[in-house]
């Protein structure tokens, strides 16, 4: 599982950062923000994501 902060105008991935091997147990909440960051690589060529941040 990975996760970062979110922001507005001051950056990409905003702090606190983690990365973990294990699921997690916290429910979702209202107020809560999460993210769908699908991607597509073009092997040897190019990559793209596209972040949509839900609420």
């Amino acid at each position: 599982i990975g996760g970062h902060g979110v922001g507005s105008y001051l950056s990409v991935h905003e702090g606190p950062c983690g990365i973990s091997p294990l699921s997690t147990t916290v429910p979702l909440e209202p107020g809560m923000i999460i993210s769908n960051e699908p991607g597509y690589y073009k092997e040897g060529a190019y990559g793209i994501r596209i972040e949509n941040l839900v609420t």
